[in-house]
């Protein structure tokens, strides 16, 4: 996992830093989104629902979800998906 704009995010912002280095001694695999501010972490079920239940208010807000398995929809099928 990759993302050249940490390098240059994280020295400035030490929460985004401190999340980063919480995620590593969790040993969660993770990377920043994009530009920042936001940080995903791949972790399977079982971890992702501990985390979700420790509240840990330092993290920030936690949300899990599943990859779809469907690769790209056009805008009618992501609609019906929706529903």
């Amino acid at each position: 996992l990759y993302n050249g704009l940490e390098k240059v995010t994280y020295p400035r912002y030490a929460s985004l830093r401190w999340l980063s280095d919480r995620l590593d001694e969790l040993f969660l695999p993770h990377l920043m989104s994009g530009s920042g501010p936001t940080v995903f972490a791949f972790a399977d079920a079982l971890r992702a629902k501990n985390l979700l239940r420790s509240a840990d208010p330092v993290l920030g807000r936690v949300d899990l979800v599943s990859p779809v398995d469907h690769g790209i929809f056009t805008e009618e099928e992501y609609l019906n998906f929706m529903k």
